[in-house]
């Protein structure tokens, strides 16, 4: 039954309009309309259609991304990759998957798929976009010089030259997990307090950033607080890596890098 709905919506629209423009053309020009007008016309329809469903699935894949369900955006874009031919198409599904794999806490796989996106393809957003990702994954390992290698050439230069709050906020969070890493616990803390209490965000930014404001408090010796923050974590973001306990959390970070 998935099959048969996922072929009517690819194929109905495409379908019934080729049938359309090709009984006017074979009845004869309607209002003595020319063929070429009737050509332009079904090629416009079938064009916004296609361009709604690619905004469909990115906002599919971004809903996903946005509450955590990090299990349902690594299917949704393995899927999603099984349907696409070109490496151009292919791209931001990439990026997605790594997202995905982030989100359940694999480091692993994430480098992977972001290792298989050719991002020279893709558009600025995409680009930062994955940038932040591969960061956020450097971060979870403990990396502070290469967390900050990406921020310095690949996120802060292409946030500078983008418009919108969409990349600001990347741009601040990926600049306060640099902080972390790097142990200055100090400036980072306020900006996770900001993130984490910012009810515009979706829940896995904020869940993300109660997970660091955590380890900010727990740097701090102050266990009551990180207690709060962790639990905040865990309610927003059950299917992340967030969600992990103390002790769990702390053994991944401490594990040593294997990509």
């Amino acid at each position: 039954m998935k099959r048969l709905v996922r072929l009517a919506d690819v194929l109905a629209v495409p379908v019934v309009m080729g049938l359309a423009y090709g009984l006017l053309t074979l009845e004869g020009r309607p209002a003595e309309l020319p063929e070429i007008l009737i050509f332009i016309a079904f090629a416009s329809v079938v064009g916004i259609w296609t361009l709604v469903r690619a905004l469909r699935t990115h906002a599919i894949a971004s809903r996903l991304a946005a509450v955590g369900d990090a299990d349902e955006l690594v299917a949704f874009a393995e899927a999603e990759l099984g349907r696409r031919l070109t490496a151009r198409s292919k791209a931001p599904f990439y990026i997605y998957l790594g997202l995905g794999h982030y989100l359940r806490g694999e480091w692993d796989e994430a480098t992977a798929a972001l290792d298989r996106c050719r991002l020279a393809r893709v558009r600025p957003a995409w680009r930062l976009l994955a940038a932040s990702t591969r960061l956020g994954v450097l971060v979870e390992r403990g990396d502070g010089p290469g967390a900050r290698a990406v921020y310095d050439r690949d996120v802060a230069p292409a946030a500078a030259r983008m418009a919108g709050p969409g990349a600001r906020l990347l741009a601040v969070e990926a600049e306060a997990r640099v902080k972390l890493v790097e142990g200055d616990h100090a400036a980072a803390a306020p900006m996770f307090a900001r993130m984490s209490g910012d009810v515009r965000l979706g829940p896995a930014t904020r869940a993300t950033a109660h997970l660091h404001a955590a380890r900010c408090a727990e740097a701090a010796g102050d266990v009551e607080a990180a207690a709060h923050h962790r639990a905040d974590a865990a309610h927003l973001a059950p299917g992340t890596f967030v969600a992990r306990p103390p002790a769990a959390d702390a053994a991944a970070a401490a594990a040593p890098a294997t990509a």
